[in-house]
């Protein structure tokens, strides 16, 4: 294993284990210490998911913003192969996650039509079933519906 794969996932580690500052700071070493490696735009999504799981959301839309500004054609690392396609679909997900817990519904909404370019290529396999992110952020609008 590489060192750059290596730091990863150690990240992600730390993120599991909730100790999301640690991670920040691993993804962030990924970040400067290899700018050209694949796993750039990933380090870029984990440190805005760690800032939202504690509900820094501004923070994390700001990074999550990066990756669709900044690499909107990088794919998604998934070493276990649940997720498949472009990191910038992953990223507008956590956008519509940061509006939907903040209940800017208008602002959320916006984010599911911006979704539908990655529909057919970007997606998550949950209990064997392709969901594309349009469909989870559709499914999470419809839950306050119904």
């Amino acid at each position: 294993m590489n060192e750059e794969l290596e730091l990863f996932t150690k990240a992600i580690e730390f993120a599991s284990n909730e100790q999301y500052l640690d991670a920040v700071q691993e993804f962030d070493t990924i970040i400067n210490k290899f700018p050209k490696s694949d796993l750039v735009d990933d380090a870029i999504y984990n440190i805005g998911l760690c800032y939202f799981n504690m509900h820094q959301l501004d923070v994390a839309i700001t990074h999550f913003n990066k990756i669709i500004e900044e690499y909107p054609e990088a794919t998604i690392h998934s070493p276990n192969k649940i997720e498949e396609g472009k990191t910038a679909a992953k990223a507008l997900l956590g956008i519509f996650n940061c509006y939907f817990i903040q209940n800017k519904m208008d602002e959320a909404k916006k984010i599911v039509d911006k979704l539908s370019i990655y529909d057919n290529n970007s997606f998550i396999i949950i209990d064997n079933t392709k969901h594309s992110f349009k469909e989870i952020a559709e499914e999470t609008l419809n839950s306050i519906n119904n």
